[in-house]
C-alpha cells in the first residue's frame, strides 16, 4: 500500500484566542489531504502529535494512490522524456539516459514505486555499484538521478508521500582510488612534438592535424573547444585566441537509437568562455595550419580538407597514431591538457591563473585535479629554504 499524498508531514501549533494570544494547554495538529484539512487537538504538543501520528497509521490515510503500482522503469522513463528532456542540454541528457539505463533500471527497474524502500535502493543500487567497482562519480550520478525522480513522484505527481531516498547513504569519496593524472614528461613532450610535425620525403606533413596537436598542447583547451575554434576567434595582432563554445558528440534522436551527430554547444560555465594568450609555439602552429586549413574567417581552424568541422574521433585517432610513432605509452587525449597545466604549475604559475586558463568553474577544482603537481612544486620551493 502506498500512502495517499499529504501536503507535508503536518503541522503542530498552539491555538490562539481572538486577540491572537496563545492559549495555554491548547495544542492543534493539522494535516492536509487532497485539499482537505484534518485537525487533532490536545492539552500538550505531545498529545496532539500522538493523535496525528495515529491517524497516519489509519486505513483512511493509507489508501492506495493512483500510479503507485507503476514500475520504476516506466516512471523514470516518463520523467526523463517529459521533464528532463526539456531542461537539459543534449550532452547532459545523454549522460542522464546512460546512468538510468545502465545503473538504475537493471538494478531496481522492475520494482513498483510503492515497493521501493531506502534499504532496497541502498543495497541494490548504491552498494551494488560500489561492489562492482564503479567510480564515485558514477554512483553519485545514480544517487542524484533517483533522488530527483522520487521528488518528482512526490510533487507534482502526488504518487508517493515519502521519498525512499531518505536514509540512503553515499559511500565516502575517500574510499575510492584517486585517478592518476597522466601528463607528458619533458622528454616525452619533445618526442611528441617531433612526431606530430614529421613530414614525408616530399615535405608534406604525415599528420594533417599534427600542428593542431601542438596548438592544443600550448593552450590547454579541451578537445571539443579546440575543434569549435573558427579563424575569427583568433586575434593575431593581440596574440589572443577566444574560446566561446565546444563541439560535442550527441545522440541524433531524429535518426534512430544508433545515430550520433556533432553540434556546437555553449560553454558549461561563464568561466568556460575565455581568452587564452597565444605563445610562440601556438602562434607557429596557427601559421602552419593557416597554410592548408584556411577557408575563410568563419571556417574552423582545425578543419578537415573540405573546410568542414573536424570530428572528435578523427582527432583522437591522429593523437593515438602520433603517440605510437613517438613511442609513448597509450593515454587519453586529455593528457595534452594535463601536460599544459602541470607545466604551468612546475614553473610556479599562480594556481588562480592556471584555473582561469583552463576554464575551471572554481580554483578548488584545479587544486583537486592537480594536487600532486602542486605538492611537488611546494616541496621544491621548501627545499630552497636551506640556501637562505
Amino acid at each position: 500500500m502506498a500512502l495517499r499524498r499529504a501536503v507535508g508531514e503536518g503541522s503542530v501549533y498552539r491555538r490562539r484566542d481572538k486577540d491572537g494570544k496563545e492559549i495555554k494547554d491548547a495544542w492543534v495538529a493539522q494535516i492536509a489531504i487532497d485539499g482537505k484539512r484534518k485537525t487533532f487537538t490536545g492539552k500538550t504538543r505531545k498529545e496532539a502529535t500522538a493523535k496525528l501520528d495515529e491517524y497516519k497509521k489509519s486505513s483512511e490515510f493509507l489508501l492506495p494512490t493512483a500510479g503507485a503500482e507503476m514500475k520504476l522503469e516506466d516512471f523514470i522513463t516518463e520523467w526523463m522524456s517529459s521533464v528532463k528532456r526539456r531542461t537539459l542540454k543534449d550532452t547532459s541528457y545523454d549522460r542522464l539516459e546512460c546512468t538510468v539505463l545502465n545503473n538504475i533500471v537493471p538494478c531496481i527497474g522492475s520494482y513498483k514505486l510503492n515497493e521501493l524502500t531506502y534499504g532496497i535502493i541502498q543495497n541494490e543500487v548504491i552498494n551494488r555499484l560500489q561492489d562492482d567497482g564503479k567510480s564515485y562519480s558514477t554512483i553519485k550520478k545514480a544517487y542524484n538521478s533517483l533522488n530527483e525522480c522520487m521528488k518528482y513522484a512526490i510533487f507534482p505527481k502526488e504518487i508517493i508521500v515519502k521519498n525512499p531516498m531518505l536514509g540512503v547513504v553515499m559511500p565516502s569519496q575517500e574510499q575510492f582510488d584517486t585517478k592518476e593524472i597522466r601528463y607528458l614528461s619533458e622528454e616525452e613532450i619533445t618526442r611528441f612534438k617531433n612526431a606530430a610535425t614529421a613530414v614525408w620525403g616530399n615535405g608534406r606533413p604525415i599528420y594533417p592535424l599534427g600542428y593542431a596537436m601542438t596548438l592544443t598542447l600550448n593552450t590547454g583547451v579541451r578537445v571539443g573547444e579546440a575543434l569549435a575554434w573558427r579563424w575569427s576567434d583568433y586575434d593575431e595582432a593581440g596574440g589572443i585566441i577566444h574560446t566561446n563554445g565546444t563541439l560535442v558528440r550527441v545522440r541524433d534522436r531524429t535518426e534512430g537509437e544508433r545515430s550520433w551527430k556533432q553540434q556546437f554547444q555553449t560553454t558549461k560555465t561563464k568561466n568556460g568562455k575565455r581568452s587564452i594568450p597565444v605563445n610562440a609555439a601556438a602562434k607557429a602552429a596557427l601559421n602552419e595550419l593557416k597554410k592548408t586549413r584556411y577557408f575563410g574567417e568563419d571556417s574552423p581552424i582545425l578543419a578537415q580538407a573540405d573546410g568542414t568541422f573536424n570530428t572528435i574521433d578523427n582527432f583522437t585517432r591522429t593523437f593515438e597514431a602520433i603517440l605510437k610513432r613517438a613511442n609513448i605509452r597509450p593515454c587519453g587525449i586529455h593528457t595534452l591538457r594535463h601536460t599544459f597545466a602541470t607545466q604551468l604549475i612546475a614553473k610556479n604559475t599562480d594556481v588562480k591563473i592556471v584555473s582561469s586558463l583552463l576554464g575551471h568553474s572554481s580554483v578548488e577544482i584545479t587544486y583537486n585535479i592537480y594536487v600532486h603537481a602542486l605538492e611537488e612544486t611546494t616541496k621544491k620551493a621548501v627545499a630552497t629554504l636551506c640556501d637562505i
